[in-house]
């Protein structure tokens, strides 16, 4: 004689509170306010070197050359403290033309890191939320990637533009972590997209339970 058995319908189980638990999501808020406030902070500081090279003050506490911007605090003028390395100018001595070629790739320059904290800021806010393997969670971390590989191949691309317009200054476009920057930016692309397969592994299970 066959018998059935009658079983209690599964009750959705309520996001682990226990201490480890609570002491993730209390991190993962603080990692998110403190990649906001980085986020802000570099909005800020683009913002500021934009404006220094569309209205260049007096002085040269300012520079760029071969290798980059260099930015002097002290009270004294470079000029005045210390010879400044060769090929290097004041930006406020730069021609008005050349200065807005460089306000025009300044998107490009600023964009990738203000992306990778803001999308940094997101995540951890899910995480914060207890929200771990999510499509989401999977979305950002693979924007993160492709964000750290945009940083690295930035120069290179910021440089060829002003190079085509014979308005290059900063003629350094291959920095020492230019290749670890593309392979972490690879990894963490991967990262996301096994995130995303296994979040979809997980919802074709709960189809079939």
């Amino acid at each position: 004689m066959a018998q059935v058995l009658e079983f209690d319908p599964i009750a959705d189980v309520p996001p682990a509170d226990t201490p480890p638990h609570r002491r993730i999501r209390q991190a993962s808020k603080a990692l998110a306010i403190l990649f906001g406030v980085i986020f802000v902070g570099y909005c800020l500081f683009a913002a500021a070197l934009i404006s220094a090279f569309l209205v260049p003050y007096a002085g040269d506490h300012l520079t760029i050359g071969p290798k980059g911007m260099m930015l002097y605090l002290g009270p004294q003028s470079p000029a005045a403290a210390v010879a400044s390395p060769a090929g290097y100018v004041a930006v406020a001595s730069l021609p008005l033309l050349q200065r807005l070629a460089h306000v025009a790739v300044s998107p490009l320059v600023a964009l990738p890191g203000l992306m990778i904290f803001w999308n940094l800021h997101r995540l951890f806010r899910l995480y914060g939320q207890g929200v771990v393997f999510s499509e989401a969670n999977a979305r950002l971390i693979k924007h993160i990637g492709l964000w750290l590989v945009a940083n690295a191949l930035q120069p290179l691309v910021t440089t060829s533009v002003l190079a085509a317009v014979h308005m290059r200054i900063d003629h350094n476009w291959f920095h020492g972590d230019t290749i670890p920057k593309i392979v972490l930016g690879g990894v963490v692309y991967v990262i996301g997209m096994v995130m995303a397969v296994g979040h979809e592994l997980e919802q074709e299970q709960e189809q079939f339970v």
